[in-house]
């Protein structure tokens, strides 16, 4: 008689721990259920500055799918699955369009591909049952990185494509903007830990820009007070030294002779 109470005592207490077992599996399902309605932030972390921007106007492959991405920015797990066919579709046209000839650059086309392979990740985790929230989340983040990275190699052919023209101008030697060998600037002026902390968030290339000018005015600077111990007012900045590209894309100085020739 003991031996089949403590029978039932042990299969009454299977049955408690089962049912307990199942609850949280239920609790944690329902938990993990709600998190895929919760939106989270997935901001693109570099946009094309304005005057890139007006380059690729007639580019409508990039519009629509930078349109369309607007609500990957705020998306939760199942809104972001929902969509992830369509984010596709629109990437392999992006991938596939004619792009802008300054843009048709194989670095430039391996952004735009590895951008079309997160896009493509994400639409396949919409077919996964037992995909996980943060796994979703994490890709979303993922596709607006390979976005940004888009972005960010545009706006810097943009950057370059004006700088070799502006070097080029033969009015450049007048203008603020100049450019020097980098071999005649301080070399400290290029420390990334000082440069950091002095100008935060500046480029390689706004950085160069900015010691090239002040470079250019202490040329200036130094032209005025030569010109007053000679006493000669009516020598010109236009006779210092302009700089353009050779043939092995070397910035070199050239002096412009701006005095009249006499008959």
């Amino acid at each position: 008689m003991k031996k089949m109470k403590n029978f039932f005592g042990i299969v009454l207490l299977l049955i408690l721990v089962a049912a307990c077992g199942n609850q949280k599996e239920q609790v944690k399902k329902v938990a993990n259920k709600s998190e895929f309605t919760i939106a989270k932030q997935h901001p693109v972390l570099e946009n094309l500055k304005p005057n890139t921007s007006r380059k690729i106007d007639d580019w409508q492959e990039y519009r629509a799918f930078k349109d369309f991405l607007q609500q990957y920015k705020s998306i939760s797990p199942n809104e972001a699955l929902n969509n992830s066919r369509e984010l596709n579709d629109l990437a392999k046209s992006l991938k596939d369009s004619v792009k802008p000839e300054f843009l048709e650059l194989n670095s430039f086309n391996a952004r735009v591909n590895h951008l079309y392979n997160e896009t493509l990740r994400l639409n396949d985790m919409s077919a996964i049952s037992s995909i996980k929230y943060k796994e979703v989340n994490e890709q979303v983040s993922k596709v607006t990185q390979a976005f940004s990275s888009v972005n960010s190699k545009i706006n810097t052919l943009v950057l370059q494509e004006e700088l070799d023209a502006l070097v080029n101008d033969p009015k450049f030697g007048r203008k603020t903007k100049d450019s020097l060998t980098l071999d005649q600037i301080d070399a400290s002026e290029f420390d990334p830990k000082k440069a950091k902390k002095k100008y935060p968030g500046e480029t390689l290339m706004d950085r160069q820009m900015r010691i090239l000018e002040r470079q250019r005015l202490e040329e200036k600077k130094a032209f005025k007070q030569k010109s007053k111990k000679k006493g000669n007012k009516s020598l010109s900045t236009n006779k210092l030294p302009i700089y353009k590209l050779d043939a092995n894309k070397k910035i070199i100085a050239k002096k412009l002779d701006t005095a009249k020739k006499k008959n």
